[in-house]
């Protein structure tokens, strides 16, 4: 059985697959928009085609959500049963309210996110509209020399052009710098604008979207569960689980065993922030278990010390080796952000001499 991370399942696949023809779907609905010279009433009609199939998309998120999310749940409720040895526990009331309120929370969370679809590609077009209007007006003006600018066809074959292919050159100068920017987007099927944990806005594309939500909203069902599991058993210490390419969010909690209620001596209380998932897309576990447990199999001191240290492991090869009491080798948090934060002075370095080449050669 896998345990260190969260599975991507059958119907998790399926459900990326209507979201990548969801994704074709929308963008043969731009390209018939551009041909037509974003002419007003043709793009309202495509709008409307826009959001029917954003509705489909939300009413099968939905539907996966209702079947999905109570047996991620029920999943790991067994999977904690069956690492303890006891019984599986009854899909009681409070189980189903925690679900009930997943449930609800991630589908609120996605419909906001897909109904910013429509407006988002509808932006774009009335920016389009109102370049190509401007071009019609200067189009006698232009062809007599008396101002420079772009004739209409043109304008709109570059604008077509930067649609399908992202390309944002040949519109330099021609038209403003946020309406470049929303053709990149809108070639990309960057269609989605999320405040991320850091603070910053990032558009994501239908199939990167439909990732982040499956994983994380299938990695809530998962923690909430460990966590009800855990204290309707008894079972006071969670493991937090390892996994190779754990990002930086995760590293410094990954294989720690934590106390969820401050009754196992020598371990630390669980912070809030160890609860996973740590972040979107998380694919850690929270692993309950005893001491009793870890006494048993003789790590108990050795695991108790790596928990209470500053030292971090980043993958399985690594945290076994804490299990046999050979954790002095391993990186520090500290090591690892100064080696991050090096690495950022040396990219950004790069950046600037790249900028400097650039301008030097212009």
């Amino acid at each position: 059985m896998r345990v260190e991370s969260i599975p991507w399942t059958t119907q998790d696949q399926a459900l990326l697959r209507f979201y990548r023809t969801a994704g074709r779907r929308l963008r043969a609905k731009i390209s018939a928009v551009a041909l037509s010279d974003f002419q007003a009433a043709y793009t309202d009609a495509r709008l409307t085609e826009i959001q029917s199939i954003v509705d489909e998309l939300a009413a099968k998120q939905k539907a996966w959500s209702r079947v999905e999310l109570p047996r991620a749940y029920r999943a790991e409720q067994r999977l904690t049963a069956q690492l303890n040895a006891i019984e599986v526990p009854l899909f009681s009331a409070i189980d189903r309210r925690t679900v009930d309120m997943l449930i609800a929370r991630t589908t609120t969370d996605v419909t906001e996110a897909l109904q910013s679809i429509t407006p988002s590609i509808g932006r774009t077009f009335i920016e389009a509209q109102q370049t190509m209007i401007t071009a019609e007006q200067l189009k006698t003006q232009i062809a007599a020399g008396l101002v420079e600018g772009t004739a209409p066809r043109e304008l709109s074959r570059n604008i077509r052009e930067a649609l399908r292919t992202g390309a944002r050159q040949q519109l330099r100068g021609k038209v403003s710098v946020e309406l470049a920017g929303q053709l990149q987007q809108t070639a990309r099927g960057q269609y989605i604008s999320i405040m991320c944990r850091d603070g910053k806005i990032r558009r994501y594309d239908l199939t990167r979207y439909c990732r982040l939500v499956t994983k994380t909203a299938r990695s809530q069902a998962a923690g909430d569960a460990a966590l009800q599991s855990a204290r309707r058993a008894g079972l006071d210490l969670i493991r937090i689980s390892v996994h190779i390419g754990a990002c930086p969010l995760c590293i410094p909690f990954q294989g720690n065993m934590y106390s969820l209620n401050g009754d196992t001596p020598g371990f630390p209380l669980m912070p809030p922030e160890a609860q996973t998932p740590i972040h979107a897309s998380c694919g850690h576990r929270m692993l309950p278990t005893t001491a009793e447990a870890l006494e048993a199999d003789g790590t108990l001191e050795n695991v108790r010390a790596f928990s209470k240290s500053d030292r971090v492991v980043t993958d399985m090869k690594q945290y076994q080796a804490v299990l046999r009491g050979k954790s002095k080798g391993l990186p520090r948090v500290k090591t690892l952000d100064a080696a991050r934060d090096a690495a950022k002075v040396r990219a950004r370095e790069a950046a600037t001499k790249r900028f400097r080449r650039l301008r030097k050669a212009a």
